[in-house]
């Protein structure tokens, strides 16, 4: 099954007008609060038949990101071995550009693609991919601000893919990037910077939660060993529990 074969917007009764940024705006995986609840009202899913429009992405898991009339979103060319960010028009579902660079199709018990989302702040689209490639764009023409390889030549930072490979999202906060790699990693959203890693906690795939405890910056993640909570400041482990789920890795 062909997961991500298109990217489709329903029409449904709501008021065909471009939000501002801001206003309804979905920018990271599960919405705005992580909660996946919208605050949008007064509108209805019952809505005409056909779609308002459809545009083939290539195959993947990854949902989207919409801010200020446009949706982000990533997928993959089987023929090129291609993943791509892509940023398209909310209304008309034109795709206003795309940045794509070689990866492996990960076809492993499915027929493989893109599973990360990417988030928006501002001006700029963060991206992870299953292969460790953490890209910032600028939001309105795709071009590349930074690019961090977090495997990297000597991988210093300690990490081993996953079987699935990274498939957590990026999480911003204030100044900060958070990715989960098995080890928390906390980036400098403007330089690509690896400010701080956590232990290792094993293969995983859950994009860290950010919440505030007591006065305290904290991250919740699940990986493959532990659920995990960790400091926003330094990544220190403030508690964690062993966790026993199956296919874990």
């Amino acid at each position: 099954m062909t997961v991500l074969a298109s990217l489709a917007l329903p029409l449904l009764s709501v008021p065909l007008a471009p939000p501002t940024e801001g206003e309804h705006s979905w920018p990271q995986w599960d919405g705005p609060a992580r909660t996946g609840i919208s605050a949008e009202t007064e509108w209805a899913s019952e809505g005409k038949a056909e779609d308002l429009w459809r545009v083939e992405l290539g195959l993947g898991y990854s949902t989207v990101s919409v801010v200020g009339g446009r949706v982000y979103t990533m997928g993959y060319a089987v023929e090129g071995g291609l993943d791509s960010v892509f940023c398209l028009d909310a209304l008309t579902g034109e795709i206003l550009w795309q940045h794509s660079y070689p990866s492996e199709i990960w076809n492993r018990a499915h027929e493989g693609g893109t599973v990360n989302t990417p988030s928006v702040d501002g001006d700029d689209v963060y991206s992870l991919n299953r292969e460790g490639n953490l890209f910032c764009l600028d939001a309105k023409s795709g071009e590349v601000r930074w690019h961090n390889f977090l495997m990297g030549e000597d991988n210093i930072h300690g990490l081993e893919i996953p079987t699935w490979g990274f498939s957590a999202s990026p999480l911003v906060v204030g100044d900060q990037l958070f990715v989960n790699c098995g080890r928390i990693l906390a980036i400098d959203k403007k330089s690509g910077d690896v400010l701080w890693r956590s232990e290792d906690y094993g293969h995983g795939y859950g994009t860290p939660i950010a919440f505030d405890l007591d006065g305290d910056a904290l991250l919740a993640a699940t990986n493959g060993s532990k659920v995990c909570v960790v400091t926003q400041e330094d990544g220190a482990e403030v508690a964690s529990v062993e966790f026993a789920g199956k296919n874990r890795g």
